[in-house]
């Protein structure tokens, strides 16, 4: 699998699977669940359910109009999109890890175009009265991904950065 030692080729499989994985399994759940309906997993701990979040993450600004969130996700893919291009050769846990979140990111944003503006989350873990933000595959490709970019910031072995200018 040569394609994996090279940046595109990391970029193409974790953005696409990222991509991929989240919309089917919206889909699924979209097909089988009503939205605002749920089933319980775990009673009293974990249920997948049919939630549309028209605010960020953890429900941050809801209320603003759709234009706010594409500009943030454009913004934000087009920033994940220079860091890429400026990865020096060899550095594919970073290459990794943008994938995944720029795969996430165009998850969130597909929903953003396709469900008028909101978000399809489905995953709601929960204990007594305290209910974490409902969330979803491309939410967890962010997530693991900003983790790997965190893991990669502090490996021993990373090479020093070169002071620039001179």
């Amino acid at each position: 699998m040569s394609f994996l030692r090279d940046k595109y080729g990391v970029l193409a499989i974790g953005a696409v699977a990222s991509l991929v994985a989240d919309q089917l399994v919206k889909a699924a759940i979209i097909a089988r669940l009503p939205v605002d309906a749920g089933i319980a997993v775990i009673p009293g701990f974990f249920e997948i359910c049919h939630a549309r979040n028209s605010g960020a993450a953890f429900s941050l600004f809801v209320g603003n109009p759709l234009a706010f969130f594409l500009a943030a996700n454009v913004a934000a893919i087009s920033l994940l999109v220079y860091f890429f291009v400026r990865l020096e050769r060899g550095q594919l846990l970073i290459a990794g890890a943008l994938s995944m979140i720029l795969g996430g990111a165009l998850g969130n944003l597909l929903d953003r175009l396709r469900h008028g503006g909101a978000v399809v989350d489905f995953l709601r873990f929960y204990v007594r009265d305290y209910a974490w933000p409902t969330f979803n595959v491309a939410d967890m490709a962010i997530v693991a991904g900003v983790a790997l970019f965190a893991l990669d910031m502090l490996r021993a072995d990373r090479p020093a950065r070169r002071p620039q200018g001179g």
